[in-house]
């Protein structure tokens, strides 16, 4: 707090309380015997002592080591600890933090947490929260706290950053974290603007380059007039109270009226509100723009594109980011139109009027800037360039796309999700530049190790396959919807004009989220993967069901499949896939509703194929070693393992949704076969609505023996037969392109689409 105050119930004067830990008789019983032995031993040596005072002297030994106790020297080891090591660990304590998201949770008990001004100083004696680390006093159970204080949970005390509290334990600790300027420069404002707080950092930062993080996304069944702040809020209040006291009065007619009225009694403040509005952004531009010349990292989050037009016409303004590297701004809102961009505000802008030299990070989702007055300044030196969800009208021409990569030799990470270099609807890709099109000439990029396509309508994914010349990738991630992409992976398996190898061939990792193609070009796919040693999918739907399935099996799904056929007439090659605009049938297990033909397989040695089916090898991908999976139940995983390991090539490694059934006795059998085996927790909009069909299977144990050791299976490996409830219903497929992207692959707003690895 200003002026070095404190609150008077802060945790600087109001030591956490003691708890109460229960009676161990085994431990009293220990306890009992050694002071016993250690008093009979005093007594033997020194006879002339009283028993109280013989008492008094094993207390002293026995408490010796007590870390609840403070030492007679007043040090501990940690303090014989040179500053330099102290701040290393201060700084490993907050990286920890921010990697967990451990950022304040509950706003009233972060209020109970006021930190010290920077001029604040000590007396040598004096500590903020005492510790035993510290040799300072012992902390103590408040007197007038009931038995059953003692025993609230620790969620019921304040969540105060790693920095912050390490600055407040002894005075030594204190200068060594005020002169650690690395601890406090990250600056997080969400749900509030926390002003004060921000310029406390600041303050701290000795000048360090700033990490900056704006999120002004609303909540679920919230917007932008939900806010105080907004000036429709008050009149839209007014009209939702009194909607809801006449359906009470309706329901429960006029002698409710009493109860209604109480219901908002004194109801005239505002709505606590948790999320930050146009106006508290302004401030928090007012604060850290003075200080553009210390960014280092910016990211900033928005719900309506409202807020972006504020941030990067301000952005514009400024005259330049000297120490930028990384520059992420996300616009996360869903839009069934990506042909014309219809905000209130077209207006392209360009931050920092292009000075920004030292830049290596970039990614825009649904954000445009003057692409061309990027150019030659801005854009260029990249590392990584991410452009997602762009109307057809703002996304940058395809000159300026090929000069921002030519500028950038050093780029390893591309991502196009719904956006690229502009296209027309009716040029082909390969016409001239000057008349709308790419050219003949591909675009190379030797420099490229990583490249995510998504979301791109087949004609677009096409043209991007077809011009990227990127030999050298080795993470390739894909996700599409809605249309067969088999004569996209077709064109994955030729090689681009002047090669003579395809993408395909160096990939090493990949992540398939979604990909609607044929069941034998899924089987082309994967037999192009000689070099892949680990693998993502999400199985959501049935085509990367099957390439799951075809992991263990390669014939997985050929009696679904028919004859090969040319692209020509690829929607006949799945019976079950749909006209190209409709929903195809999505399912949280890994195989099709029982409308859908079942796919069977007895063992995982392949049976003969059809006529006029090529042959397959014996296994897919001989060098896969890890696989990450989302929609695959456990007891697919324990089939894949089982198959694989009998034809010699194991996984060693697998990390699986949490969210995905998996009994005790497979999670056991899984962990005994592999050398790593993890769980992982997916993001709210990886869900997409399954989680009650995934409740459903919870506890189901696959039909395991009774110990789980699966030895019986090893003979007999039924991969493809049917497990799933048969009286689930289908998911339906989003028709948004953004809302399939949140629902089938966007990792959240802390783990983007490009999350390779």
């Amino acid at each position: 707090m200003p002026n070095g105050t404190t609150k008077k119930n802060s945790p600087a004067n109001n030591p956490p309380k003691l708890r109460v830990v229960a009676h161990n008789a085994r431990l009293d019983q220990a306890l009992q015997s050694e002071i016993s032995s250690q008093l009979a031993s005093v007594l033997k040596t020194n006879p002339k002592l009283s028993t109280q005072e013989a008492m008094w002297t094993v207390q002293e030994k026995i408490l010796a080591n007590n870390p609840w106790e403070p030492l007679k020297n007043g040090k501990c080891a940690i303090n014989d600890l040179p500053n330099e090591i102290l701040a290393y660990i201060f700084s490993i304590g907050v990286k920890e933090e921010q990697e967990g998201d451990s950022y304040f949770e509950d706003e009233e008990e972060e209020d109970e947490w006021e930190d010290m001004s920077v001029d604040d100083e000590f007396d040598d004696d004096e500590t903020l929260g005492s510790s035993p680390l510290t040799g300072g006093s012992p902390m103590e159970s408040d007197s007038d706290d009931d038995d059953s204080d003692m025993e609230e949970d620790d969620d019921d005390e304040p969540d105060i950053p790693f920095q912050v509290l390490v600055s407040h334990i002894c005075k030594r600790w204190r200068e060594v974290a005020l002169d650690s300027h690395i601890l406090w420069t990250t600056l997080d404002f969400e749900t509030r603007p926390r002003l004060e707080r921000a310029r406390m950092y600041i303050a701290r930062s000795g000048g360090l380059p700033l990490n900056i993080h704006i999120d002004c996304t609303f909540p679920e069944n919230v917007d932008e007039e939900d806010h105080p702040d907004h000036p429709l809020y008050h009149e839209n209040k007014t009209l939702r109270e009194k909607s809801i006291h006449e359906a009470l009065i309706a329901e429960h007619g006029e002698d409710y009226t009493a109860v209604v009225d109480e219901m908002y009694d004194g109801d005239d403040e505002d709505t606590e509100v948790s999320f930050l509005s146009q106006q508290e952004l302004g401030q928090i531009l007012d604060l850290i723009e003075p200080k553009v010349s210390q960014w280092g990292a910016f990211e900033f989050h928005a719900s309506t594109y409202g807020y972006i037009h504020l941030l990067i016409s301000r952005l514009h303004a400024l005259p330049s980011a000297p120490l930028l590297e990384t520059f992420e701004v996300y616009h996360i809102e869903d839009c069934d139109d990506y042909e014309v961009f219809n905000g209130d505000d077209k207006t392209s802008f360009l931050p920092f009027h292009g000075d920004a030299p030292l830049l290596k990070d970039v990614k825009f989702w649904g954000v445009h800037i003057d692409w061309d007055a990027a150019l030659p300044s801005f854009l260029r030196g990249l590392h990584v360039f991410e452009l997602s969800f762009h109307t057809k009208d703002v996304r940058p021409s395809y000159k300026t796309f090929r000069q921002i990569i030519n500028n950038s030799p050093d780029l390893h990470t591309l991502g196009l999700s719904l956006s690229g270099p502009a296209l027309g609807n009716d040029v082909p890709y390969d016409t001239d530049i000057e008349d709308g099109g790419w050219g003949l000439t591909p675009l190379t990029i030797l420099s490229l190790r990583k490249l995510a396509l998504q979301f791109h309508d087949l004609k677009y994914a096409l043209a991007l396959v077809k011009h990227l010349d990127v030999p050298n990738v080795t993470s390739l991630l894909l996700n599409f919807d809605e249309e067969d992409y088999s004569e996209f992976v077709d064109a994955l398996l030729k090689p681009v004009k002047g090669r003579a190898e395809n993408m395909l061939t160096h990939i090493e990792q990949m992540k398939i989220l979604g990909l609607p193609c044929s069941v034998y070009s899924a089987e082309a796919l994967l037999g192009q993967l000689g070099k892949l040693n680990s693998l993502s999918i999400k199985a959501m739907a049935f085509e990367e069901s099957i390439i799951f399935q075809k992991l263990a099996n390669p014939y997985a799904g050929r009696s679904l499949a028919g004859p090969p056929v040319t692209n020509a007439n690829a929607d006949a090659e799945v019976p079950q896939q749909q006209e190209p605009q409709a929903a195809m049938p999505r399912t949280t297990d890994l195989l099709p509703p029982t409308s859908t033909p079942t796919v069977s397989s007895s063992s995982p040695t392949p049976s003969l194929p059809t006529s006029n089916a090529p042959p397959l090898p014996a296994l897919f991908c001989p060098r896969l070693e890890g696989i990450v999976t989302h929609h695959v139940p456990g007891m697919q995983i324990k089939k894949l393992l089982l198959a694989r390991r009998k034809l010699g090539l194991p996984l060693k490694r697998v990390w699986m949704s949490q969210k995905d059934p998996i009994s005790a006795n497979e999670e056991r059998w899984i962990r005994a076969n592999v050398e790593e085996f993890e769980f992982f927790e997916p993001s709210d909009s990886e869900e997409s609505g399954t989680d009650d069909d995934e409740d459903e299977d919870e506890g189901d144990d696959g039909g395991d023996d009774e110990n789980g050791s699966g030895e019986n299976e090893d003979e007999n490996v039924d991969v493809d037969e049917g497990d799933g409830d048969e009286n689930e219903t289908p998911q339906t497929a989003l028709f948004s392109p953004l809302a399939r992207h949140l629902g089938r692959g966007r990792r959240g707003p802390n783990h983007h689409s490009m999350d390779l690895d």
